[in-house]
């Protein structure tokens, strides 16, 4: 893996744990920075957008999907 991976890597498990500890926010910018490495990691995806219905910020939410699947 890559030092990017690596970090990516990082960042996602970082905000699965921000995210199982209902620290939303906290959660929202780890997997955001997680994305800004690799982008298409779908699983980053995923969480990221489900932290995004969590904080009731639907909208951005079906964006992220919509992009993830074009």
């Amino acid at each position: 893996m890559n030092n990017n991976a690596n970090l990516a890597s990082e960042f996602f498990y970082i905000g699965l744990e921000k995210f199982k500890l209902n620290l939303l926010s906290e959660a929202e910018s780890y997997f955001k920075k997680s994305l800004e490495l690799l982008p298409d990691r779908l699983s980053t995806i995923t969480n990221y957008s489900a932290v995004l219905i969590k904080m009731g910020n639907l909208d951005m939410a079906k964006s992220v999907i919509d992009n993830a699947i074009k």
